[in-house]
């Protein structure tokens, strides 16, 4: 083994390797760099609304309740701005309906609404005046989706008490 070889593995232990394994750092802090852009950017929820009976402590009365609960999973918070309703009907244009909670209710959130990262914010209207409106409504598919001040919508979960109710609601509406 000549004084040359020492040379070139010298070389390559100084020169060749760590300029390899800094590309390698490069490229893998990129990809984490990437990953985590997108992750933040993405609105991560849990959104449900339901028929609820709620009693009165004081008064002992028992009152029903539409209630939509949105949970922030995101990393940043969400600004809640409303609920609307969206019915479409085979072969034909979806149509919104903007639904407003019952701001005299002290348990109920209103919108417009921050919520912090991993807090809820439940909104509720009265099952009297949720029926009133939900009445109005003509036939045909019914969803429910929050928008947020950027105007984009998210869809919201029907619980298995909601989802009973539209479906006797439209029986009900096609007899009439």
């Amino acid at each position: 083994m000549g004084s040359g070889d020492l040379i070139n593995a010298s070389n390559l232990l100084t020169t060749i390797l760590p300029s390899w394994l800094t590309a390698i750092g490069t490229i893998g802090a990129t990809v984490v760099a990437l990953w985590l852009a997108l992750k933040a950017g993405k609105l991560r929820y849990y959104a449900e609304a339901s028929l609820v009976d709620m009693v009165d402590i004081h008064t002992k009365n028992n009152e029903g309740f539409f209630k939509v609960d949105i949970f922030n999973k995101s990393a940043n918070p969400i600004r809640i701005e409303g609920l609307v309703w969206k019915v479409s009907k085979a072969l034909s244009r979806s149509r919104n309906f903007v639904m407003l909670p019952d701001f005299n209710n002290p348990i109920s959130d209103n919108p417009p609404k921050l919520i912090k990262i991993g807090e809820k914010a439940s909104f509720l209207i009265k099952e009297i005046d949720f029926k009133k409106g939900t009445s109005l409504l003509p036939e045909g598919k019914v969803s429910l989706y929050f928008y947020t001040s950027d105007s984009r919508t998210y869809k919201i979960r029907f619980a298995k008490s909601l989802r009973d109710y539209f479906e006797n609601h439209k029986k009900i509406k096609r007899k009439n």
